[in-house]
């Protein structure tokens, strides 16, 4: 891990990985009134992470069933 990786990882950090991994479509401003942030803010941090690597790609799972 990268000296700039690891400043991604702070407590903030691991609360945005955190909610992401509960949701990965949960809306940036959700996330940022969750953890009192701007949703901007956690774009930004968002965009860093995917920079860096800490973030590989974020997904969806589908309801093939309701899907038809």
């Amino acid at each position: 891990m990268t000296p700039y990786s690891e400043n991604l990882l702070d407590e903030i950090g691991w609360k945005i990985l955190d909610q992401l991994q509960k949701d990965a479509g949960v809306s940036y401003r959700e996330i940022g009134e969750r953890i009192g942030l701007t949703g901007a803010a956690i774009a930004e941090r968002v965009k860093k992470m995917k920079e860096s690597g800490i973030i590989k790609q974020t997904r969806i799972e589908l309801n093939y069933e309701r899907l038809g």
